[in-house]
């Protein structure tokens, strides 16, 4: 029982539903005792059966471990999950549609509790705001009145036909898809060239803030869920029309990421937070007034890396191992982006630092560079594959003309730009 109590508090966040289960889990050694004779011996035995599920389901939503069946292609799970080629296993943790695809294929929990086996499974008892039946359904402040609602949670209710009209109802937080930025001392913007004497650094601490930002750019799949489960618009689906669910969503535009952010209880990422948890720290003391960082992820001298040598030489042949971790122009038609990779990386847990898809980002400090611009836009020769280039997008449409000119070589179709959000928890969260 304590160690059922202590899983609930690090991983799920219990409803009405579980806390009552939770209590009556208490009560039930002296019901066996004949103490309590208002608690039947049936639902005696479906909490037991939902409190041994827990620790399978706890495993299930933090590894994405989902019995292969997406993997192995199945059908039911592509069409919640999407292709399940070049695109890295931590998609699947804290991920609905794991639920969905495991719901769909009638897969349940194989328990056995008082030398008896029980089957519990995932209820069909939601809907989308279109209607649709699911096994899930997102939570949050922005889709409900109660004020004892969470910022996010994904809801389920476990069943089995073993007990009939018994079912319990629980909330899964994510806590896969976050990273904390540490107290300390940050800087905003490169690092100034030694012949810019008239630079001002811009710096700032975040002692006392409790910052949370996301590791990975929003999904098509994310954005899905906000049109079925908020105040989505139902157009943006058209924008994940054929697109790869896992790959980051970059159909939208500045006020669609906002609102989106904000349907998660969060904000969208700022510049000078998105530094901070990108250059390497550096003698990062309170006491100095410039902060030393180097031009990329992986070092705070610049000369470390392929990127440094291919803008040495001004030439570069592309590998597997380069592609994954900045995947510049060369890569395309040579290797696959791997959508969620976790090679391109800071050290705080950020991904999709360098390369892949530009990202758009709120900038107080300097509002005409809001756009990271390393991307596979550019060759791996480019300056633009540095940490804190950007450029400016206003944020009007995703053609040429909506950047700043002369920013992106000529392009057939649309310039993609994903987000991803962050969130700052007060005292006492």
């Amino acid at each position: 029982m304590s160690s059922m109590i202590a899983m609930l508090g690090m991983y799920l966040t219990g409803t009405v539903g579980i806390v009552l289960l939770v209590v009556q889990l208490r009560l039930l050694s002296l019901e066996g005792r004949g103490e309590l004779p208002g608690v039947s011996k049936q639902k005696y035995q479906f909490a037991k059966a939902v409190e041994e599920v827990l620790k399978d389901l706890n495993r299930r939503w933090l590894l994405g471990d989902d019995n292969e069946l997406w993997q192995k292609g199945n059908e039911s799970c592509k069409e919640v999950l999407g292709q399940n080629t070049f695109v890295n296993f931590s998609y699947l943790a804290c991920n609905p549609g794991l639920i969905e695809c495991l719901g769909r294929n009638n897969f349940s929990f194989k328990v056995a509790v008082d030398k008896k086996n029980y089957q519990v499974a995932f209820s069909k008892a939601f809907k989308t705001q279109q209607g649709a039946d699911r096994h899930y359904q997102i939570v949050t402040r922005s889709n409900g009145s109660s004020l004892h609602r969470p910022e996010y949670a994904v809801e389920v209710e476990l069943v089995s036909g073993q007990f009939p009209g018994l079912s319990s109802r629980l909330l899964l937080g994510d806590i896969c898809g976050m990273t904390y930025l540490p107290h300390g001392k940050y800087a905003y913007g490169p690092m100034p060239g030694k012949l810019n004497r008239n630079h001002k650094e811009w710096n700032w601490d975040n002692h006392g803030r409790f910052l949370y930002l996301d590791k990975f750019m929003v999904t098509n799949r994310d954005i899905i869920d906000w049109v079925e489960f908020g105040n989505g618009n139902p157009d943006l689906l058209a924008g994940t029309a054929g697109k790869v669910l896992a790959a980051p969503a970059t159909h939208l535009l500045p006020e669609q990421m906002e609102k989106f952010c904000a349907f998660r209880g969060k904000q969208l990422m700022q510049a000078h937070v998105y530094d901070a948890a990108t250059f390497v720290p550096f003698k990062n003391e309170l006491k100095e007034k410039t902060i030393h960082r180097g031009a990329y992820p992986w070092s705070f001298k610049d000369s470390v890396g392929h990127l440094y040598q291919a803008q040495r030489d001004g030439s570069f042949t592309p590998t597997q191992e380069t592609c994954q971790i900045v995947y510049s122009s060369e890569c395309i038609g040579e290797f696959p982006l791997e959508h969620r990779g976790k090679l391109s990386n800071a050290w705080t847990g950020l991904y999709q630092v360098l390369g892949g898809y530009p990202e758009y980002m709120k900038n107080q400090i300097e509002p005409d560079k809001n756009v990271k611009m390393s991307s596979f836009y550019f060759p791996a020769v480019s300056g633009w594959h540095k940490l804190a280039m950007r450029s400016f997008w206003d944020g009007q449409g995703h053609e040429l003309q909506n950047f700043a000119p002369e920013t992106f070589p000529e392009v057939n179709g649309e310039i993609e730009v994903g987000f991803r959000c962050m969130k700052e928890l007060e005292r006492g969260q």
